[in-house]
Formats: structure tokens, sequence, C-alpha cells
């Protein structure tokens, strides 16, 4: 980090007489990445494909970190550099069923390949403003497809909730696919993040028996509504079941 005084290198905070001794800095230097987009760059001009974490970081948190601006700055960059490349992005989500398990089960969940807007890749030629204005466009574009293809909660006792609702589950021909389970839990919690939005009071019919079936209208195709009573009763079935 950077402290109150000046220099490139480091150096110490001066205090006032009595207080705590100073603390010696560190300036981080410029990194010049130059090199590793220029590598990025050549390998997609030549055809390859570029695997990029977005987030900068591996985690055990139930959403995803704020994304780093560099692929949106390598994408950007490699079709102003070769305007004829037919750049696509393509957005993986990676779905752990016990990822603290060694070798256990992992499900990548492949979205809509992406293309540059034209409109971004003009203003990123203007450089400037205008260039960081389209690289954070192009960065939010990104994370909502990102969103598309990763399940995301609030809180770590949220996203177990989904998975266990999705371990209740089962389809009429028995248990559901890895991709049917990701689906389910992806509009779960769709659903969950709308109730609680809304706060939408339990009706009369929320207030039946516990021991009545709930209703998620969580079904593929759509994300359907789910009321704070019937959420109330799953997460009081899946506490059961844990």
């Amino acid at each position: 980090g950077s402290g109150s005084g000046g220099g490139s290198g480091g150096g110490e905070e001066a205090g006032a007489e009595g207080d705590d001794p100073p603390l010696p800095f560190v300036i981080t230097p410029h990194l010049d990445q130059s090199a590793m987009f220029g590598a990025v760059h050549a390998a997609l001009a030549a055809g390859q494909s570029v695997g990029i974490f977005p987030e900068g970081g591996s985690h055990d948190r139930a959403s995803l970190l704020p994304l780093k601006a560099g692929i949106a700055m390598m994408a950007l960059g490699a079709v102003a550099k070769h305007p004829h490349l037919r750049l696509k992005l393509v957005p993986v989500g990676l779905h752990y069923f016990s990822g603290h398990k060694f070798r256990s089960r992992v499900f990548l969940d492949i979205g809509e390949p992406l293309d540059v807007p034209p409109s971004l890749l003009q203003r990123y030629y203007e450089g400037g403003e205008a260039q960081k204005g389209a690289t954070a466009a192009l960065l939010s574009v990104v994370e909502t497809a990102l969103a598309a293809v990763t399940v995301s909660a609030p809180d770590y006792e949220t996203l177990e909730f989904f998975w266990t609702l999705r371990r209740l589950i089962k389809t009429g021909t028995g248990p559901m696919s890895l991709s049917q389970q990701v689906n389910f839990a992806r509009l779960f919690a769709a659903a969950h993040t709308r109730a609680v939005a809304e706060a939408e009071p339990p009706t009369d019919d929320d207030a039946g028996s516990p021991e009545a079936p709930p209703r998620t209208d969580v079904s593929e195709g759509g994300g359907g509504r789910l009321s704070l009573g019937t959420l109330t009763r799953l997460k009081a079935m899946a506490a059961e079941y844990n």
C-alpha cells in the first residue's frame, strides 16, 4: 500500500510526540504487463484460446468476487490490434459438489459466446476516459454472462440451503442429472432473491400445515414466484433433512 510520504521505494510516517512509533511502508512499484497482454493478443490472433479466471483468485465465498478488468482489457486490446479478429468470449461456470474433497465431481456450465460490441470498440479507440468507460462496460457484460452460469447466494448458509433442496428434488424418472441440479439451484436462487427483495407477506394459502407440499414454481424455462411463507417452510424441511 502507499503511505503519506513521498518517494518510490519506502519511508516512514512521522507521528506526534507520545504516539506509537512510526511504521515503515513500501510503495508497490509499477508492474509492466505489456509483454503479457502482447502474448495474449498474439495467441488470440493465431486462433488459440486463452482461459481467464476474471475474479483473480481462489475462494470459497457464496458469490463471485468483484471481477478484475484484465479480461475486458485483453478482449478490447486484441480486437483493436487485429480488426479482423472474430473474438468470442465464452462464459464458463464451475460448480463443485464437494469442493473440499480431492477428485470430487465438478460441473462446467458453458454459456452463450459473446461478441465485443462495436460501439465499445469505437470508444476504446478514443483512449482516455472513453477507453476506461468501454473497459468497464465490457466488464459489466462479462459479469452478467457469468452470473447466468453460476449460482450466487448472500451467504454460505443460504447457498447450502439451495444445494440441500437440489438433493431433495427428483424428476419423474429418478434423480436429476448434474446439469438439471445446477439449473434448479440457479432458478431457485433467482426466485429466492426476488422473494427476499419483495418481502411478500405469507398468504392464507402459505399458512397451511408444515406437511403440505410447498409450491416453489421454479420450473425449467423461467423462474416463478416464491412467497416468504413457502421459503420458511422449505428452509425448515432442509434443516430437518441435514
